[in-house]
């Protein structure tokens, strides 16, 4: 994969979990994920495309979401 390629794909993924930042566990990617870890994931499961750069991560984004919504149930 090309260095511009990966670039691009972290850039998408880093994009739309800002514009998702509310949108369940999103907002860990953006608050806690580099961009090198970013790229080595994406690089582990083999994402080749914007849309399988961004659905590497949907499946983590949703387990954050549980785990905050968890708390957040906990908290009383």
């Amino acid at each position: 994969m090309s260095s511009l390629m990966t670039s691009t794909l972290v850039d998408s993924v880093k994009r739309h979990a800002l514009d998702h930042y509310n949108d369940g566990g999103w907002d860990v990617l953006v608050e806690a994920w580099t961009d090198a870890e970013i790229l080595a994931h994406l690089t582990t499961v083999g994402a080749k495309t914007e849309a399988e750069a961004i659905s590497a991560f949907s499946h983590l984004a949703e387990v954050w979401r549980e785990r905050q919504e968890d708390a957040k149930n906990s908290a009383f």
